[in-house]
């Protein structure tokens, strides 16, 4: 069920992520609107109070948004900061990658995302249909 739940929220988000909310509470309204019933929904890149004085505390204001988005990939996966470390088995929330510190692609991506949303910078989930593919010899 709670997959289902979160399966739910990623086809909402990625159909909206350009052009619709990027924040839970905008989210929250959306699900309303639509009929859905919001504490059924997981919402991948909502993050926790701890994770808001976590992020502002390790990575500055200062600076453009890229060299802020450097600092705050530096504070994930470096050793000084969550150390975060890749574990494919199962997707998880934003949430559940800063506690566990462990995540797949996914996971990091709801983390990355609900971060840097905290921090005011603007970051959307994109969907890649057109992968390059490349071989090994």
């Amino acid at each position: 069920m709670r997959r289902i739940a979160l399966a739910a929220a990623l086809v909402l988000l990625a159909g909206c992520a350009s052009a619709g909310p990027t924040g839970v509470a905008g989210v929250t309204r959306e699900l309303r609107q639509r009929g859905v019933d919001p504490a059924s929904v997981v919402i991948p890149f909502e993050i926790t109070d701890e994770m808001r004085t976590w992020v502002h505390a390790r990575v500055t204001s200062a600076g453009d948004p890229e060299q802020r988005l450097d600092r705050l990939l530096a504070a994930i996966v470096g050793p000084s900061g969550l150390a975060l470390s890749y574990e494919g088995g199962s997707t998880n929330t934003a949430r559940e990658a800063f506690a566990t510190r462990t995540a797949n692609c996914l996971g990091f991506t709801s983390l990355f995302v609900g971060l840097a949303r905290e921090l005011g910078i603007p970051a959307f989930y994109l969907g890649v249909d057109d992968v390059e593919r490349f071989e090994r010899e």
